[in-house]
């Protein structure tokens, strides 16, 4: 199977965008479509790659067509409407949004105006046997009269003759209109001139064609862009609500306004906190704690035993010590070296030395690399002691529309206090010993073992 595209020379693309003013209250016939589908539809060229073929959606300039079309693109695209025409129009596009899995691609046209447009219609009343017509520049430029000009709009009519479903969504729709490379990106419109679907493959010389779903084009028009930017925080107020802001807007006029909502996740925790987001002067809003209480202290202890080179390093909780006498906390520490006359304590300034008994160490519950092992640390002949980092905190703001996830944007929140220098183990030479980890699968593929009839090439392909 193919892509509908074509190289430099061939081209590809068709697909349907809504229009500015309403259409009458009868149906138009066939003619009609034809010609309304073929002012809107334009010979995309792109520089240096190939071409295909887009549609305009608005007025204003904005276009539709596939992703592959413009995947390489360097630079403006060229859109041409009506060409060979007297009332020609060459006009330069940008890409302002492409989505490779949904091959889909927005281009804007600045300073434009009263261009024609198409209306999207609807995936919820499409059948097979329906009557569709597609509208596009098959092969490129080899149609055009002159390798100087370019080629005419290609009107075609046919039928729908499959919808292919996954997950209960329509993902694909099948028709038996003659298309061919160049078509990709190209209008598919119903009976009401309405556009139900964007060319993207087929089988070459079979009439098979498949077509994305308006439902698609609409999720993929409809995503607004999100600028978010976390609030950096202190450790100590990890716990404490601070303002997050992010700055939501649509690309196209008339977007349905999303619901937008803010996710927190903290590393090591299945716990996911949401929090609807508020909007104000174009900027949306919420209030929330990054962590969902105060972080406790977790400390890193490596301890060594006896005189060997091994050592075992984990975590384990803060505690008070009394070193001659004196209370400590254990984060307070960088070093101890036991010894049974006198021990000595660095304290954690990396200055100022502590000498005599240790008391309040014994059997304690280390975390090992998630294995709990319970070593008594009295018997240690040393212990290397750092301030275990706090779980990082992932700020998520997602937009959804009728439930339906359009966009998300992630980011850590950062931390204005980074943690001290780590500091590793006395002896250079120690060995960490960490718990065993079961192997598995991390990764899966998906993948589509095409034919090579499939028309699956970019532009530029042949």
């Amino acid at each position: 199977m193919l892509r509908l595209v074509t190289g430099v020379g061939l081209l590809a693309g068709m697909v349907l965008s809504p229009a500015s003013a309403a259409w009458g209250a009868d149906k138009p016939t066939k003619v009609e479509i034809g010609k309304r589908g073929k002012a809107a539809t334009a010979f995309a060229e792109v520089p240096q790659v190939g071409s295909g073929t887009a549609f305009c959606i608005h007025p204003s300039g904005l276009f539709v067509t596939n992703e592959h079309v413009v995947r390489d693109a360097r630079g403006e695209i060229t859109l041409v409407l009506n060409p060979t025409l007297a009332t020609q129009q060459v006009l330069k596009a940008k890409v302002v949004r492409a989505d490779k899995n949904a091959d889909l691609a927005l281009l804007r046209v600045e300073g434009a105006k009263d261009l024609p447009s198409l209306q999207l219609g609807s995936a919820d009343g499409i059948a097979e046997l329906a009557d569709v017509v597609a509208c596009g520049f098959p092969l490129g430029k080899i149609l055009a009269t002159d390798k100087k000009e370019y080629p005419a709009v290609s009107v075609n009519a046919g039928s729908v003759t499959a919808l292919r479903h996954k997950g209960g969504e329509l993902q694909l729709i099948q028709v038996d209109v003659a298309l061919n490379r160049g078509n990709s990106g190209g209008p598919v419109l119903d009976d009401n001139g309405k556009v139900i679907g964007v060319v993207v493959s087929g089988f070459e010389g079979r009439n098979i064609n498949e077509a994305i779903p308006v439902n698609h084009l609409n999720r993929f028009l409809n995503a607004p862009d999100i600028a978010f930017v976390p609030p950096a925080v202190k450790t100590a107020e990890l716990d404490k609500p601070v303002e997050f802001k992010a700055q939501v807007a649509s690309l196209v006029p008339n977007a349905p306004e999303p619901d937008v909502v803010l996710i927190l996740r903290t590393a090591g925790s299945s716990e996911a906190r949401e929090y609807p987001m508020k909007a104000q002067n174009g900027v949306w809003t919420a209030t929330a704690a990054p962590l969902s209480k105060a972080p406790g202290t977790r400390i890193e202890v490596s301890a060594r035993f006896g005189t060997g080179p091994g050592a075992v390093t984990g975590t384990i909780n803060d505690v008070v010590l009394k070193v001659a006498g004196k209370p400590v906390r254990l984060s307070g520490m960088r070093r101890i070296e036991f010894n049974a006359l006198k021990s000595k304590v660095l304290l954690a300034d990396d200055r100022t030395t502590l000498e005599g008994d240790v008391v309040g160490l014994g059997p304690t519950e280390i975390d090992v690399g998630g294995q709990k092992v319970r070593l008594d640390l009295s018997k240690a002949s040393q212990l290397a002691i750092q301030t275990a980092e706090v779980g990082a905190v992932t700020a998520v703001v997602v937009a959804r529309i009728g439930g339906k996830e359009l966009a998300r944007v992630e980011a850590p929140v950062s931390v204005r206090d980074p943690a001290q220098a780590r500091v590793g183990p006395a002896d250079p030479s120690s060995v960490v010993i960490t718990a065993p980890r079961c192997p598995g699968t991390r990764s899966s593929r998906n993948c589509r073992t095409c034919s090579p009839m499939w028309w699956s090439v970019g532009a530029g392909g042949t």
